[in-house]
């Protein structure tokens, strides 16, 4: 385990030697530093090692649009944004997933894929 802001890429390389992918996945909190500077870190990390596979769980562009999302929301989303062009960026494998808005309500046991 490490902290993802105050350790280094070369740092984490260390720690991910022996993967064979890595899934980011991060919330709201800390928005500049988690999802902006720590995916670029990370994805660094990554390639230091020759570790090539990447998931970024990102989020569904339209998710809480027109809903009156606030403007920290609004914030979160221009990050998660720039945060996919700078993974795209890399020579890294990757795979985006944009989940839709979560609730706590029971699952369906579905899945709706576009």
């Amino acid at each position: 385990m490490a902290d993802l802001v105050e350790t280094s890429a070369e740092a984490f390389s260390q720690l991910l030697k022996s993967c064979d992918a890595v899934v980011f996945a991060a919330c709201e909190k800390l928005t500049n530093a988690i999802d902006s500077e720590g995916l670029v870190k990370i994805a660094r990390a990554t390639e230091l090692v020759d570790v090539r596979r990447f998931l970024l769980v990102s989020a569904f562009p339209e998710a809480e649009r027109g809903k009156g999302a606030s403007t920290s929301f609004e914030h979160y989303m221009k990050i998660k944004r720039q945060s996919k062009v700078d993974l795209v960026k890399t020579a890294l494998d990757w795979t985006i997933l944009r989940p839709g808005t979560l609730t706590d309500q029971a699952g369906s046991g579905k899945v709706n894929m576009g």
